[in-house]
């Protein structure tokens, strides 16, 4: 998907990254007070700064990107997919309980066979960038099939986990 001038990026929110940052950054700064006091090895400090690299190299690549041709999304560590309007057939929206936790993911759908589905994690996004995707994602996509969670999304109304029904076993 090439680039355009007027690409709009959407990026995990602020309070997603300041959140995930300050558990990995508190778990760097535990191991070396560990290895400072002399009860833990060097390696939990490396492995603890490697993790907390980690977390920032992840978060500086997972994104969402909308042009006048397409959607790309980069899903972190330099994995990426990405489809054209026209070949984007359905768009469902759902919240989901799997297990213990609960899925919230906007996925899109070709029918051509060389490409696969996004399965887009929005639990990361803040809810002014997920209006703002399911606006563009009505306006551009008007050959899909668009469900109603996607449509309410567009309007405010986010997915919500107490609605949400466990997948059938």
């Amino acid at each position: 998907m090439n680039l355009m001038e007027n690409e709009k990026v959407f990026r995990p929110s602020i309070g997603t990254q300041l959140f995930l940052g300050i558990v990995w950054l508190a778990l760097f700064v535990l191991s070396l007070f560990g290895y400072l006091a002399g009860s833990v090895t060097v390696m939990y400090v490396v492995v603890s700064g490697l993790v907390l690299l980690g977390f920032i190299l992840w978060a500086t690549t997972v994104k969402i990107s909308v042009t006048a041709e397409g959607v790309t999304h980069h899903s972190g560590f330099g994995r990426q997919s990405g489809l054209f309007w026209p070949e984007i057939t359905e768009v469902s929206t759902r919240a989901e309980l799997s297990g213990s936790r609960g899925k919230y993911e906007t996925i899109l759908r070709s029918n051509t066979p060389s490409k696969k589905e996004i399965r887009i994690n929005i639990k990361l996004f803040g809810k002014r960038d997920l209006v703002e995707f399911a606006t563009m994602i009505l306006g551009e996509a008007r050959g899909a099939t668009v469900d109603e969670t996607t449509r309410a999304m567009a309007q405010g109304t986010m997915p919500s986990m107490f609605r949400a029904q466990r997948p059938a076993s």
